[in-house]
């Protein structure tokens, strides 16, 4: 088989295929009594989604190898079901040889990737594993390998929050934003109708798990007619000092003009006052004329409120700006981040900051070229200067129990040593808010 220059630029470039895998590699104990030494053996559960993988495959092997053992083999036709699974049981503890191979229907092997796997009795380890294509489909090719002892696990019970299908949110409800206020959890996120018309909602929880809406209006409308934000405000950041709470909302006037943020203050997270004005705005000039408030973080007396910044032409960019009062703000123009990765595609954005101990991490989300949309995850010791992980990206829409076609908006919670993500989902038609747990 072989490709010209221009047929495999294209498969690079209009493509950028990817053959995500998902394994749950999960070890534990069996009571079946004919099972010797059963605390030391292991199942394997390799999960495909067909959605995702090239038209021209049509079957999958996967071989574990190891030292002084038998080689172990499983196959799947992909054929039959939109999702398959090969499973691969008594697996002895240890570290074993990963090869998996796609073949098209004359057998001809188009994808491979390689790695390693360890079993550990009693854990259960997630892996994503990522092929990309070379044009030739028998070359080399670049693989992304997410390991971790733990995994971020969809909730069961997603979705958390779904549209009332009134005026304000007949096309979905989007980008949460959670606090731990007192012995309650607040969620602040917005409502979708068309047109870019956006307004703001709340939500509490007892448990940070089950939410219900605090009221059934709107929080926070959009202004007067002419006012800078009277189409739309949405994208809510909240923080609570001294018992006053302070919004930093995305409003404008024209969903292709100018976006800023504006800031309101609450006593109660219920009532909103706005400042008159927005407090920050981008420019034509500076390539940020579209700004969107994705977190804040208070580092030595110091407001960091970390943005996505875009112009017309959906160029994104990571982005911080600095206060010390909250009102008056520097815009900072290097980008935090920036995209070096494949499964980022064309770009970087929606950065959710928190600072656990002496580290800040920061979730972002890609804007795919192939068509999967995932979360990485970074590190910084200042809040500034980051560090991505090597496990990206941590999850992808083929991580949702709901089989999502897009997932987006990221927001990141740290308490207690439990991690969260709060995020959109696409749902047939409508967008919704779920939540994932680190485990």
């Amino acid at each position: 088989m072989s490709f010209s220059k221009g047929g495999i630029l294209k498969v690079l470039l209009n493509i950028l295929l990817l053959l995500t895998l998902l394994f749950n590699v999960i070890t534990c104990s069996s009571n079946a009594p004919n099972e010797q030494l059963n605390s030391s053996h292991g199942k394997i559960s390799l999960k495909f989604n067909k959605i995702n993988i090239p038209d021209n495959v049509v079957s999958v092997k996967a071989t574990l190898t190891k030292e002084d053992h038998d080689p172990i083999i499983g196959f799947l036709n992909l054929l039959d079901n939109n999702t398959a699974e090969i499973f691969l049981d008594a697996i002895p503890v240890g570290q074993w040889n990963l090869l998996i191979e796609a073949f098209d229907d004359t057998d001809t092997l188009l994808y491979f990737g390689e790695t390693t796997i360890t079993i550990l009795a009693g854990e259960t380890t997630s892996i994503s594993l990522t092929l990309q294509s070379t044009g030739s489909g028998t070359g080399s090719v670049y693989i992304i390998v997410d390991w971790g002892q733990t995994g971020w696990i969809d909730n069961i019970n997603n979705p958390i929050l779904v549209k009332l299908n009134n005026q304000f949110d007949y096309t979905g409800v989007s980008h949460p934003y959670v606090l731990k206020d007192e012995d309650a959890y607040k969620m602040w996120f917005h409502g979708l109708s068309d047109h870019g018309k956006a307004v703001i909602y709340l939500a509490t929880s007892s448990d940070g798990i089950n939410w219900e809406r605090f009221v059934n209006e709107p929080v926070l409308l959009s202004g007067e007619p002419g006012s800078w934000d009277c189409l739309s405000v949405s994208a809510p950041v909240v923080i609570k000092e001294n018992n006053l709470y302070k919004m930093f909302y995305t409003g404008h006037n024209d969903s292709f003009g100018q976006w800023s943020i504006g800031l309101a203050i609450s006593y109660d997270g219920v009532n909103w006052e706005k400042i008159t004005g927005p407090v920050l705005s981008g420019s034509i000039l500076t390539n940020d004329f579209k700004i969107t408030a994705s977190d804040i973080e208070k580092i030595n007396g110091i407001y960091y409120l970390y943005l996505t910044c875009k112009n017309n032409l959906d160029d994104y960019h990571i982005r911080f700006a600095t206060s010390t009062d909250g009102i008056n703000w520097q815009m900072n123009y290097e980008p935090l981040l920036v995209k070096t990765e494949i499964w980022e595609g064309n770009a970087i954005y929606f950065p959710s900051v928190v600072k656990i101990d002496s580290q800040f991490k920061m979730v972002y989300m890609n804007s795919p070229s192939n068509d999967i949309h995932a979360f990485g995850i970074a590190s910084s010791s200042d809040g500034v200067h980051w560090t991505k992980s090597m496990n990206n990206p941590i999850f992808t829409e083929l991580s949702t129990n709901n089989n999502y076609s897009k997932i987006a908006y990221p927001h990141y919670y740290y308490e207690d040593n439990n991690e969260m993500i709060f995020y959109s989902g696409w749902y047939n038609s409508d967008v919704v808010i779920n939540s994932a747990k680190k485990y």
